[in-house]
């Protein structure tokens, strides 16, 4: 690889560390740290909800996915075990979110809080 290569390289990543706001970086960490600590096919459901927690502290200055995570808090399967894919579908859909909720400001994640709710659908009187 050339110097001039090299520093293009360099450039490129100066370029991506400073367009992360700490807090995504934050997150991709703890994303990092989490897919890292899985193995096999089940994981406890405490662990679970654990690395849950950690990505909602990732997260808490966004409430609109802080209120995804709330909400997949709620329903995560199992007594004491949780499938690993399933919490790397879950992990997956965040990562998106939170790509998305980085793009723009001013995206929110609809149906929770802070969205615009769909138009009321209106039926209208019928004439006969």
């Amino acid at each position: 690889m050339s110097v001039e290569s090299c520093q293009h390289t360099r450039v490129i990543q100066d370029i991506a560390t400073q367009t992360k706001s700490p807090r995504t970086t934050e997150f991709a960490a703890t994303v990092e740290q989490i897919r890292g600590s899985i193995s096999g096919e089940l994981i406890g459901r405490a662990a679970a909800i654990d690395h849950l927690l950690d990505l909602r502290s990732a997260v808490r200055d966004r409430p609109e996915i802080v209120a995804r995570v709330d909400a997949v808090l709620v329903e995560v399967p199992g007594q004491r075990t949780v499938a690993a894919a399933w919490l790397g579908v879950v992990i997956t859909d965040l990562e998106r979110l939170v790509a998305l909720a980085g793009s723009d400001t001013n995206w929110v994640v609809p149906g929770q809080v802070g969205s615009t709710p769909p138009p009321a659908h209106r039926s209208e009187p019928q004439s006969h």
